[in-house]
């Protein structure tokens, strides 16, 4: 009886706590602070406030006390990606949004596009800063993580294949000639 209730007791003790994966772009004044697993964004004004901040929204929206859990917190101290891709990443997000904010088919086979035939543009950019950018420009988790994934796969030296049509696509942004 007393080793039912130890292990009864142990049980208990062992509480698992959900860990929400966070990150905050500094933009402009304020950091915008996102929450990709409840797709949530909220800001802070300054670094301080950005665990309150999170830890707020998250038990706002789930419903629970605000010490129920923890936050593993990403910050990106950020200046603009270079040769155009701030740009391209704002005009995606930008079509996105007139889609219900889901990025279309013929917009994600641009972005291939560009990848193959302007790899110049792409060297100094990792995919966890192209899919903190574009979370922080509005786009879905889904699509950030779909466009950082195509970035990965190329800096894996793999071909992305866009549609016919869009083989020989590029943004019009300038591309930066390396020294």
């Amino acid at each position: 009886m007393a080793a039912r209730l130890l292990a009864q007791h142990r049980l208990q003790k062992r509480v698992i706590v959900k860990t929400y994966e966070v990150t905050a772009e500094r933009d402009g004044k304020f950091w915008f602070v996102r929450i990709p697993e409840l797709e949530g964004v909220t800001q802070a004004l300054t670094e301080e406030e950005i665990p309150v901040m999170a830890r707020d929204y998250i038990a706002v929206t789930l419903g629970v006390p605000g010490d129920s859990f923890e936050i593993a917190l990403n910050l990106w101290r950020s200046e603009p990606l270079p040769n155009g891709v701030d740009e391209i990443i704002e005009y995606l997000a930008r079509k996105a949004r007139g889609y219900n904010n889901r990025l279309k088919w013929n917009e994600q086979e641009k972005l291939k596009a560009d990848l193959m035939n302007e790899p110049n543009r792409w060297l100094v950019v990792t995919p966890e800063r192209l899919r903190a950018r574009a979370e922080n420009a509005g786009m879905r988790s889904e699509d950030a993580a779909l466009i950082s994934d195509y970035l990965r796969r190329r800096k894996q030296g793999r071909r992305l294949v866009p549609k016919a049509s869009y083989r020989e696509f590029k943004f019009g942004y300038v591309v930066d000639t390396l020294p």
